[in-house]
């Protein structure tokens, strides 16, 4: 009874997780169908289906740089398991908390045979920088006002295949202790340092009751709230921010992320529960 109790509890447990992530789903999209649907009355149907192929097309394309990664570093994944990963991982943008996103695709590498969660986490932070580069760059070249701008997708690329060969300064520069300690430390960074920004205003102004945050008037007309009331504080207070969130960051490395991908390790490498052996009655 025990031996069946077990998976029933199991499946339980997913259809309700099933139910809370179909739940979270809708809250986050609701309200949002009227709204599409007048702008689709509004829209070409040549122009929206050729948008929607290129969304198709840029999804299916982009998974193919996760499997180079990963098979730089020598571990070798389908391009079919990389897109139900990555597919994964974008049904978990609808569950709040923007951990959930690589923790996704994480647990996706797992069930597909991949078990250093460590290494996939890194490999997901190495594409969404290479992506967040290629995307300034598009940028640069799209809005440049000079033809030089559009030289900067072939100055990325002469880069990239400098930094692949892994020579010279600054190849060396990335192999030094502190950057490697940065790229250790990189997931508690990411994790951690939006609520560094968040309480370290929070606390001077309780004790000290002067507020950090300064409205500060950009071109367009258009207001944003800055560190500082002045040049000078601003760049201070980005400092510390900055020395607070390494140090935090070490801190939750140290204390929370290693023990609890040790823990995960272990409770993932867990035996299966034997069944319990039936009595023979003569």
């Amino acid at each position: 009874m025990t031996s069946r109790a077990a998976p029933m509890t199991v499946v339980g447990l997913r259809l309700g997780l099933l139910a809370l992530f179909l739940g979270l789903f809708a809250w986050g999209i609701h309200g949002s169908f009227h709204a599409a649907w007048n702008d689709l009355k509004n829209a070409d149907p040549a122009y929206f289906v050729l948008a929607c192929a290129a969304v198709a097309a840029y999804y299916l394309v982009f998974v193919v740089g996760w499997v180079l990664i990963l098979a730089d570093w020598g571990v070798h994944i389908s391009y079919a398991t990389s897109l139900r990963a990555e597919m994964v991982s974008m049904l978990a943008k609808y569950v709040p908390g923007g951990v959930w996103t690589p923790a996704a695709r994480v647990v996706a590498a797992r069930r597909a045979g991949i078990t250093d969660a460590a290494l996939v986490t890194v490999s997901i932070l190495v594409e969404a920088g290479i992506s967040a580069v290629a995307g300034v760059v598009v940028f640069v070249s799209a809005a440049g006002t000079s033809p030089l701008s559009f030289m900067a997708p072939f100055v990325f690329a002469i880069a990239v295949l400098v930094f692949a060969a892994e020579g010279g300064l600054v190849s060396r520069l990335f192999h030094s202790r502190p950057l490697k300690w940065l790229g250790t430390v990189s997931y508690s960074i990411y994790l951690t340092h939006f609520f560094v920004v968040l309480i370290l205003p929070t606390l001077v102004k309780r004790v000290t009751g002067v507020d950090l945050w300064t409205p500060m008037p950009l071109a367009d007309g258009q207001w944003v709230m800055a560190f500082g009331r002045n040049d000078l504080e601003g760049t201070l207070l980005y400092g510390l921010a900055l020395a607070l969130t390494f140090a935090f960051s070490a801190f939750t490395y140290r204390w929370v992320e290693t023990p609890g991908r040790e823990w995960t390790r272990r409770w993932l490498a867990r035996p299966e529960s034997a069944p319990r052996a039936q009595a023979v009655r003569p």
